[in-house]
């Protein structure tokens, strides 16, 4: 009986590994670009975009460059979102407008769910 393989070595006998030193595939122009530049390239580059496709279809990318791709492709969601009071103040106002303006909330209301009731039967019929 043959012994078992690692998967280091069948993955080498199928040639799926490469035994080049990583730094005989970058070039000198790559070593030369400052740090914003450098990224880009990788970025851009046919080796990351096939990590990426490959990761996407095994399902082990990383869950922070998943949602950095969603960041660049749908936009980054809000961080901070700050809401200012823009009422009037209920202070001045006498019993009988907020029981007018309470009235008119109501009425709204009310066509809001007839509104809604009707296009729920239209779409049943």
């Amino acid at each position: 009986m043959a012994p078992f393989k690692s998967l280091y070595d069948a993955l080498l006998e199928d040639g799926l590994i490469n035994l080049e030193p990583v730094s005989a595939c970058v070039d000198a122009a790559h070593v030369a670009l400052n740090g914003k530049a450098f990224s880009e390239a990788v970025l851009h580059s046919e080796e990351f975009r096939l990590y990426v496709i490959e990761g996407l279809t095994e399902r082990n990318l990383p869950s922070a460059v998943v949602l950095r791709l969603m960041d660049h492709g749908w936009g980054k969601p809000v961080e901070h979102v700050e809401v200012k009071d823009v009422t009037d103040s209920l202070k001045d106002v006498t019993v009988e407008q907020l029981e007018e303006r309470a009235m008119h909330l109501a009425e709204m209301a009310r066509r809001i769910r007839q509104e809604a009731g009707a296009d729920i039967k239209e779409s049943i019929n």
